[in-house]
C-alpha cells in the first residue's frame, strides 16, 4: 500500500474527512512544537543567566561611563520617537551633539567642576577686556598730552641732527615733606622724571637735584605778587601757593631744564604715606648704601625695609655736611629701584594690582592722572625691558653753599646731553 501524498492529506482535511492517519501525524506535529518551545525557554534561560553574570563582573569606571551615556543615547532616541512618531529622519550627529552626549555621559561632580571652571573662564576673559578697553584709553590720553610740549622737532648737536622721538611718554613723580610752614606748604625733596620708550621698551629716569636754581613765580592765595623769584626748585610748589597750580608749576619748570619736552600727568607723593604704601607690597629688601643713625639700617648689611624705616631711609641727611643732600638723593635712587623690583615681582601679570597700591596710596597722594593713564603708565613701565637695571641720570651741576643752604646750578652742556640722549634720535 503505497503512502498518501501531502496533498491528497490536506484535500482530505479540509472536506472534514476522519482518518487515523491524519491523527497520528497531529499528534507528531503537536510534540514537535512543545519540544522547540521548551529548548527556546531553556535557550533564553541560558541567556538571561549569562546577561545576570556579565552584571556582576566588575567593570571599569570608562566601561561604565560608557554604557550609561549609551541607555541614556537610547533611551533618549526612543522617547523623542515615541512623541513625534517613528517616520522622522534620524538625529543629524553633528560635533555639538557628540559634545553633549559626552558631557551627559560625565560623572554628576566632573560635569558641576566644569561649569564652575567655564564660568570664571569667562569672567576672567571679561576682566581681560576690560583691562585692555582702560590701558587704550589712557594711552590715547597719555600720547595727546605728549603734542602739547614746547621742545623743538630737530635739533642739531655737536654737528649731527636729531628729531624728537615721539614714541617716548613722560612722568612727573614729586615727594611731597608734608609740612606747613608760616602757613606755607612743604618743600618737593624729590624730584623724577620717568621717559618710557613705548616702542623699544626702555625706560630712563631723570633726577632733578631738589636745590636746583630756577625762577618761580610767587603767588599769595590767588595773587601773584612776582613774576619770576630765583630760588630752589623744591620751593617752587610752596610759592606758586600749593595745591594743583603748585604742582603744574613744578612741572612747567622740570619741562624747561629739559628742553620743552612735555611733562602732562604727575604724582606727587606725601612721604607721610610711604611706611603704609612701602608696607603693601610686603616691604622693600635691600642693601644699604648708607649707615642711618637710629634705625636698622646699616651700610652692607641686607634688610627688608618696613614701616618708619623706609622713610628714615630716604629722608635722613646730615646737616652738617654740604654733600648730605647728594646723598640723600643717592639713597633715593637706591630705594626707587628697589622698590619698583619689589613692585613687579608682587604685580606679576595682574595689571589691575597697580590699582590696589594706588588706593591704598590715594590719601596720601595728590594726582592729575585718572585710572586709565595710570594702568597705561604702570604697564608700560612694568614691561620696560631694563627695569632691573633701570638707568638712573642724575643732571649735574655745581652745589654752592649759601648761608644755612645749599644751592645747585645746573651744568647747561651736560643737562643738553641727557636731553638729546634720551628724546631725540638721530635723523634718518
Amino acid at each position: 500500500m503505497s503512502k498518501p501524498s501531502t496533498s491528497s492529506i490536506r484535500s482530505r482535511t479540509i472536506v472534514g474527512a476522519a482518518d487515523p492517519v491524519d491523527d497520528a501525524a497531529g499528534v507528531a506535529v503537536d510534540m514537535t512544537g512543545d519540544m522547540s518551545a521548551a529548548v527556546t525557554v531553556a535557550e533564553r534561560g541560558a541567556a538571561d543567566a549569562a546577561d545576570a553574570d556579565r552584571e556582576r563582573r566588575p567593570r571599569s569606571r570608562s566601561s561604565a561611563r560608557k554604557r550609561r551615556g549609551g541607555e541614556r543615547r537610547r533611551h533618549t532616541r526612543r522617547n523623542v520617537e515615541r512623541r513625534v512618531g517613528r517616520h522622522i529622519r534620524p538625529r543629524r550627529e553633528t560635533w555639538l551633539s557628540k559634545f553633549l552626549d559626552w558631557f551627559l555621559g560625565l560623572r554628576l561632580i566632573t560635569r558641576i567642576i566644569a561649569c564652575i571652571l567655564a564660568v570664571v573662564m569667562t569672567f576672567g576673559m571679561g576682566a581681560g577686556v576690560a583691562a585692555a578697553s582702560m590701558i587704550g584709553i589712557g594711552s590715547a590720553h597719555v600720547h595727546a598730552g605728549m603734542e602739547k610740549g614746547t621742545a623743538k622737532e630737530t635739533i642739531t648737536y655737536n654737528g649731527r641732527e636729531y628729531r624728537l622721538n615721539r614714541n617716548i611718554v613722560t612722568f612727573l613723580f614729586l615727594g611731597f615733606d608734608g609740612r606747613n610752614k608760616n602757613g606755607m606748604d612743604g618743600q618737593t625733596d624729590v624730584i623724577m622724571v620717568a621717559a618710557l620708550d613705548t616702542k623699544s621698551g626702555e625706560s630712563t629716569i631723570i633726577i632733578v637735584p631738589r636745590d636746583s636754581m630756577v625762577s618761580t613765580p610767587y603767588y599769595v592765595g590767588d595773587v601773584k605778587l612776582q613774576e619770576a623769584m630765583t630760588m630752589p626748585i623744591c620751593l617752587s610748589y610752596a610759592f606758586a601757593g600749593g595745591g594743583d597750580r603748585g604742582r603744574k608749576v613744578v612741572a612747567d619748570k622740570v619741562s624747561d631744564i629739559l628742553g620743552g619736552v612735555a611733562i602732562p600727568y604727575h604724582y606727587m607723593l606725601d612721604y607721610n604715606g610711604l611706611p603704609e604704601i612701602n608696607d603693601s607690597i610686603g616691604g622693600v629688601p635691600l642693601t644699604p648704601i648708607q649707615t642711618i643713625p637710629d634705625t636698622n639700617i646699616v651700610k652692607g648689611q641686607p634688610i627688608t625695609l618696613k614701616g618708619w624705616e623706609s622713610e628714615r631711609y630716604i629722608r635722613w641727611r646730615d646737616h652738617t655736611t654740604l654733600q648730605s643732600p647728594l646723598d640723600r638723593q643717592k639713597r633715593q635712587v637706591h630705594y626707587a629701584k628697589s622698590f619698583m623690583a619689589q613692585a613687579k615681582h608682587k604685580l606679576g601679570r595682574n595689571a589691575f594690582s597697580a590699582l590696589d597700591i594706588m588706593d591704598t596710596a590715594k590719601k596720601w597722594s595728590y594726582t592729575n592722572t585718572g585710572n586709565a593713564e595710570l594702568m597705561y603708565y604702570a604697564v608700560t613701565a612694568l614691561g620696560s625691558k631694563n627695569l632691573a637695571d633701570l638707568p638712573m641720570v642724575q643732571l649735574k651741576g655745581d652745589l654752592r653753599r649759601s648761608g644755612n643752604h645749599a644751592r645747585f646750578y645746573l651744568d647747561d652742556k651736560a643737562v643738553k646731553q641727557v636731553v638729546v640722549d634720551t628724546f631725540y634720535e638721530p635723523a634718518a
